[in-house]
């Protein structure tokens, strides 16, 4: 199928493939967290998106971008499963970063890092902790970054939009957890340059789809990553349609059922009943049975959840 669809729309390649395209929100996203990190070396900032927005292409460029000035050294913390980084994994990837030898196992960990501060005053540099998937990370390195940051590191975490309503919460608050949210952009206003972009790469061109189906990829597609794989599935649908521009039935042919639905929507964010249930302090099972609409019409819960899906950019009504 794959080489069929290739010849039947005249493309050298697939267009399902994560390359980087620079909107201007990314462009301006990316200036922002360097004039930020300019105008105090000392920060703690959090690039928060739903999953497909790009959070960690972005982040690899930003720490690209800090190590060619020659002002950092970059430590990127990366692990299979964020959930087991540990404080004393942290200190010691950074103590590698500043000392080539490495640390001994009898320094104690407030050692380790003072000798952190002191090797990164004499090296005249800069240190920035980078996590990636960091909304896994357990509660306890959360709160143990605070101590890190004090010894004049930045810290950089790309994790879904959970992360940062999380750290905003008064149990983090009163560990003096602080941090600056940026939130990674969609693709909203820039599908039709995109998939142009994706298509020109592939050696086809724009003309591939229908205006009609360019506009309904606008209206649904909110990420990167949706707009290539609905993309591609289109092209392989309209090749068993026998249609040489994807037109807007076929578009819908493909969608999942529940692409809209409220639950999707919120696994995208990040975001299970359990985790909604912690953040709100409620029961989990009344969670799920107001996200069903299965309360009753009085029920103070329905307000409690409405604004918290607001908060997300998420309408009750999606559920419907």
């Amino acid at each position: 199928m794959y080489l069929k669809v290739l010849e039947f729309h005249g493309l050298k390649t697939d267009i399902d493939y994560d390359d980087f395209y620079s909107t201007l929100a990314v462009e301006e996203l990316e200036k922002d967290i360097l004039a930020y990190l300019d105008d105090r070396p000392v920060r703690f900032l959090i690039m928060s998106g739903s999953v497909g927005t790009g959070k960690t292409t972005i982040m690899n460029r930003l720490l690209k971008q800090l190590e060619e000035s020659g002002e950092y050294l970059v430590a990127l913390m990366t692990h299979n499963n964020p959930a087991k980084i540990t404080e004393a994994m942290i200190t010691e990837k950074l103590l590698r970063i500043v000392w080539d030898g490495g640390s001994q196992k009898r320094i104690d960990g407030e050692r380790k890092h003072e000798i952190i501060a002191d090797k990164m005053d004499s090296q005249g540099k800069r240190i920035l902790l980078a996590i990636d998937d960091a909304h896994k990370l357990k509660a306890e390195t959360l709160e143990s970054l605070k101590k890190i940051k004090e010894k004049g590191i930045s810290i950089l975490l790309a994790a879904h939009t959970q992360l940062s309503r999380k750290l905003s919460l008064s149990y983090y608050e009163e560990a003096g957890l602080r941090s600056e949210n940026f939130e990674v952009p969609g693709i909203a206003g820039e599908v039709h340059g995109y998939v142009e972009f994706l298509l020109k790469k592939a050696g086809g061109t724009i003309e591939l789809f229908s205006d009609e189906a360019l506009n309904e990829l606008s209206r649904l597609c909110q990420t990167p990553f949706q707009v290539r794989k609905i993309s591609w599935e289109a092209l392989k649908k309209a090749v068993i349609n026998n249609e040489k521009q994807v037109s807007l039935n076929t578009v819908h042919e493909i969608l999942p059922n529940d692409f809209s639905h409220l639950w999707v929507e919120l696994r995208r964010l990040g975001y299970t009943a359990t985790e909604i249930a912690e953040e709100l302090n409620e029961d989990k099972k009344r969670i799920v049975q107001c996200l069903h609409g299965r309360l009753p019409d009085d029920d103070e819960l329905y307000k409690t959840i409405g604004a918290f899906l607001y908060g997300l950019g998420i309408k009750m009504a999606s559920n419907e």
